[in-house]
């Protein structure tokens, strides 16, 4: 065993102590005095989880003074009362930092070995804790020692290297401590990227192998997850299993391991695929590894995963799953070269790229989910580059069967917001009795072009429909007289290639929604509100009609033509584009196998027209359903769907009325399982 670590972390678990005593005690007397929780429920919850506790047995925890236990009373405390003290300023990170503590607060109480590295996460992990609560001079005495115990780290694993291959410097012109760059040495990255580096160094194994070293480092190192977090080899019973074929690689939970074990309750998939297969959109391997990706999300064991990842150490791809639906949340993002210790010496912009993304990935999973205690919507934009096919009705129906049907893991209605995004027809607004605004929808833009808070103003503006229906009510945005009058133009003003804005205000809306549906209008050269509200969605939902061949050729111009434009203007880590649903086909008939063959010709048509192979790909994959047997998206006929679209204002207010109608049930079936499952 070697002292000196194990001295670190004893002096770490003090000033641990320190910090955390106060703070512990002061938020235990709060939930006390406010009832969140009573002194007879503390008492046994912390005696059935401190049965040797033999020294406090006779006491009554009443009379404990709370800042008087040592730091494993001190986060076992925390731990077991984690949802009924609520901790006010603490989220899911801080709980992970609280377990991980707690697991190496028992190795150094029981004398176990200790890594150097060890000794790192221990220090890492108690300031982070320490500023966490505001614990400020504690947190800035053990950042000292981090610093310092990373310079040792640093240099240690540099002498080791040269121990075990006397020619590697040289080999590598690598001098001294070199190896990590003053620029990174006081930050946790020059940590993260070294030990994937002496792991790659030290592997001796199969490639899939280091693969999957390295991907438990990020889950580690970015997420924060420890040892009891993660799971080798998750079984997911999609389908027949086929060997492997049924079994993703690595499975991984954020939440507490006691409550929700990782095993019963996983929240992030891994899969993992050999180094030199590329994940290159459009390709046929790269549509093979996220399909089977999606499979594994959508098993019944993964009923509470909300992300997987792609990962082949050199690239990596997440996506989230809501519900049913899987889209990518990140572009195709090139992670870690193949010469690491290259990389760490001389490419100071790409190690920062690095820590860029890993902060990004942490966002995406842990940060955005703890600050609004929730995921953020799914914005969906619903859109055909010809009009009269279906978009504002499938606007209106999809919103009320989501908002009606949860989903199988929700205990509450999904929160909806339905945007009307054609400022110049304003089908929406009409259907649902409303005029177009004066500037209500073009103030907010404003408000948010200039940073401004605008979760005072969604009150005032949002609207809602009202269903007859017992308890259905639909937030609305209408469509705005000002925004489409172009008081400026729309570029000038909201300019959606450098800045936004539709996309700023969804983001913001999202905290408090769980889906976002835009109505856009058609077209794509002559409307900027299209640009934007396309731009603007993590989805795009294409619709076409029955019989309507020019709106099939519209769908194939939005995805040869229109969606390789969009993809110039989106961010370096954040999707190129929205994820394409595939074509939806309104009013079907499917006892019409003639027509139903005309269409399935046309298809093949527009297919064979084209010369991009990654094009003719993603069109197949558009028009026929390769996740159900390469049939159509259909959406069937029925009157009541018609009559709701009518010009006719008497009509047309029965749309609120028949929603629940069985027979409008029966045709969104297939899209809304498509969403939330049955």
């Amino acid at each position: 065993m070697d002292t000196s670590n194990h001295e670190h972390v004893g002096k770490a678990l003090h000033l641990l102590r320190e910090g955390l005593g106060p703070f512990v005690e002061r938020e235990v007397k709060t939930a006390l005095d406010s009832g969140r929780i009573s002194t007879e429920a503390l008492i046994e919850k912390w005696w059935n989880n401190a049965p040797h506790a033999h020294s406090l047995r006779n006491k009554p925890i009443t009379d404990l003074d709370v800042a008087s236990l040592d730091v494993a009373g001190l986060l076992r405390l925390m731990r077991i009362t984690w949802r009924d003290v609520s901790y006010s300023i603490l989220g899911r990170t801080e709980l992970n930092l609280v377990h991980d503590l707690s697991t190496y607060r028992n190795k150094w109480a029981h004398q176990e070995e200790l890594s150097s590295e060890d000794v790192y996460r221990v220090l890492d992990s108690s300031e982070r804790l320490l500023r966490a609560i505001s614990a400020t001079k504690e947190a800035e005495i053990v950042m000292q020692s981090r610093l310092k115990q990373l310079q040792a780290l640093v240099e240690n694993n540099q002498i080791e290297n040269n121990q075990q291959d006397k020619n590697y410097s040289s080999k590598h012109h690598i001098e001294g401590d070199q190896i990590l760059s003053a620029q990174v040495s006081g930050s946790a990255r020059g940590v993260f990227l070294q030990s994937i580096h002496k792991a790659k160094e030290n592997h001796k194994g199969k490639p899939e192998e280091l693969t999957r070293k390295i991907a438990k480092i990020i889950l580690k190192e970015c997420l924060d997850l420890c040892d009891k977090q993660i799971i080798d080899e998750f079984r997911c019973t999609y389908g027949p299993l086929d060997k492997r074929n049924g079994w993703v690689d690595i499975a991984a939970t954020y939440e507490n391991n006691n409550s929700k074990p990782v095993e019963k309750y996983p929240k992030i998939l891994l899969e993992l695929k050999k180094s030199d297969r590329k994940f290159v959109f459009g390709t046929e391997d790269y549509f093979e590894d996220i399909d089977q990706l999606k499979k594994y999300m959508n098993s019944k064991e993964c009923e509470s995963v909300e992300h997987g990842i792609i990962f082949n150490i050199g690239q990596l791809q997440i996506f989230r799953k809501h519900n049913k639906l899987i889209y990518p949340v990140t572009k195709v993002i090139d992670f870690l070269p193949g010469n690491i210790t290259d990389f760490i010496k001389n490419n100071s912009s790409q190690r920062e790229n690095i820590h860029k993304i890993v902060n990004f990935v942490k966002t995406v999973i842990i940060r955005q989910p703890q600050e609004s205690q929730k995921l953020p919507a799914t914005i969906i934009a619903i859109y055909n580059n010809k009009g009269g096919v279906g978009k504002t009705t499938t606007v209106s129906y999809l919103s009320y069967f989501l908002r009606k049907k949860s989903g199988h893991l929700k205990e509450r209605m999904n929160s909806v917001l339905m945007i009307d995004y054609d400022h110049n027809q304003a089908n929406l607004t009409k259907r649902f009795g409303f005029d177009k605004t004066d500037g209500e929808m073009h103030e907010l833009l404003v408000d948010v072009k200039k940073g401004k808070d605008v979760s005072q103003f969604q009150l005032k503006y949002i609207k809602q429909v009202r269903f007859k229906e017992k308890g259905i009510v639909i937030d609305f945005l209408a469509a705005d007289q000002v925004l489409c009058e172009g008081i400026g133009t729309y570029e000038d003003v909201f300019n959606f290639e450098d800045n936004n804005c539709l996309k700023k205000l969804c983001l913001e809306l999202g905290k408090k929604y769980d889906y976002i549906i835009i109505d856009t209008s058609p077209g794509w050269e002559q409307s900027p509100h299209t640009q934007a509200a396309v731009t603007a969605a993590d989805c795009l939902l294409p619709l076409s009609k029955w019989g309507d061949f020019d709106s099939f050729d519209g769908y194939r111009s939005v995805i040869c033509d229109k969606l390789p434009k969009v993809s110039q203007v989106q961010s370096h880590m954040k999707p190129d584009k929205p994820d394409n649903l595939g074509l939806w086909i309104t009013d079907s008939r499917d006892n019409d196998p003639m027509i139903k063959d005309m269409i399935i010709n046309e298809f093949e048509y527009h297919i064979s027209q084209i010369r991009n192979k990654k094009q003719e790909l993603e069109l197949r994959r558009g028009f026929f359903d390769f996740q159900n047997g390469n049939k159509l998206r259909t959406i069937k006929h029925s009157a009541l769907i018609l009559k709701s679209s009518c010009h006719n204002p008497e009509l047309r207010k029965d749309f609120l009325k028949t929603c629940h109608y069985t027979a409008i049930d029966k045709a969104y079936k297939k899209l809304l399982n498509s969403f939330i499952g049955d």
